[in-house]
């Protein structure tokens, strides 16, 4: 486990929760994570399955022998020791509703490599990385695709132009 940890980029960690519906739809998903370390596009620091059975009200960590695929069970295999404590599981799963799976990956994005280096070279570093709510995403392109790129009314960031109106 040292080997792994000693050229982790703490800057391009990040944890990433995946829902389906049940356990029997993780195949899809189990195959573009495969796809994904791959084409080194992420490396898997850590990985589990939970669940809320029906009528739990916790959820669960799924031992990977209850996976239906045996596919699945194989691109799932999560690498040696663990990474994740109970509290960033529970955190992390607290909203997912009964009968449902997620597939917690705490991946370093080795796509980001690259940049992390050049910004080490030139004296920075990553310093963040953030999911943007997919409303506010669609808001934005509806916006675009009707001729206004930039909002007029909200929160105004650094870059953006001067609101018009």
């Amino acid at each position: 486990m040292s080997e792994l940890l000693d050229d982790i980029d703490p800057g391009l960690v990040e944890l990433i929760g995946v829902v389906v519906p049940d356990l029997d739809s993780l195949p899809p998903v189990a195959a573009a994570v495969a796809g994904l370390v791959e084409t080194s596009a992420i490396r898997i620091l850590d990985l589990v399955v939970v669940t809320r059975r029906g009528g739990d009200d916790a959820a669960t960590v799924v031992d990977l022998d209850e996976i239906p695929d045996e596919q699945t069970r194989e691109r799932l295999l999560p690498p040696a020791g663990r990474l994740l404590s109970d509290t960033d599981i529970a955190l992390a799963t607290a909203t997912l509703l009964p009968g449902s799976a997620c597939l917690l990956l705490l991946v370093e994005d080795s796509w980001a490599g690259p940049l992390s280096t050049a910004a080490s070279g030139a004296g920075g570093q990553v310093v963040a990385g953030q999911r943007i709510p997919r409303a506010r995403i669609t808001v934005a392109l509806a916006g675009r695709a009707a001729g206004s790129a930039y909002p007029t009314t909200g929160p105004r960031h650094s870059g953006d132009p001067p609101a018009s109106g």
